[in-house]
């Protein structure tokens, strides 16, 4: 089984304002160094779901299955290798926010039908694409998956 956890990289989040984040990000970034803080060169964010969505999965074997958690970092929705990794995918996982509902819906587009999306996110979800499977906590998506396992 593959998971495919998908960020988006910075370039194709901020093509409308990206001096206003990157100043934005480049205080904080300033302000918290000493503290550990750094500058991905891919993403701002953090993507903790993404370690603990990994860290759930790393390892694991089921039913002499092997669960391999892998992460796509999306400069450009059309790339066909992103469209390809992603369609050889069982699952594949987006945090959703205001900043990348719209992403999210267009590169939905180009995913095999079979292949399952699941999501969770920081808006509501309640009319997001058909489509995807809407989960409220992380743990909750991390349980469903272990249970189809067993």
């Amino acid at each position: 089984m593959i998971i495919t956890c998908v960020q988006f990289h910075n370039e194709l989040l901020n093509k409308e304002l990206p001096l206003l984040y990157s100043i934005y990000n480049d205080k904080i970034i300033e302000k918290y160094s000493k503290e550990g803080y750094v500058q991905h060169k891919e993403f701002y964010e953090l993507p903790k779901w993404i370690g603990i969505v990994y860290n759930n999965f790393k390892d694991l074997y089921y039913n002499n299955k092997e669960i391999e958690v892998k992460l796509e970092i999306v400069k450009d929705i059309f790339d066909e290798k992103v469209i390809e990794n992603l369609n050889n995918s069982d699952y594949i996982l987006f945090s959703i926010g205001n900043f990348n509902k719209d992403l999210v819906q267009d590169l939905i587009q180009y995913i095999n039908a079979d292949t399952n999306i699941l999501i969770g996110g920081y808006i509501s979800l309640e009319n997001f694409n058909k489509r995807t499977i809407v989960y409220n906590t992380i743990k909750e998506m991390v349980d469903e998956l272990l249970d189809k396992l067993e």
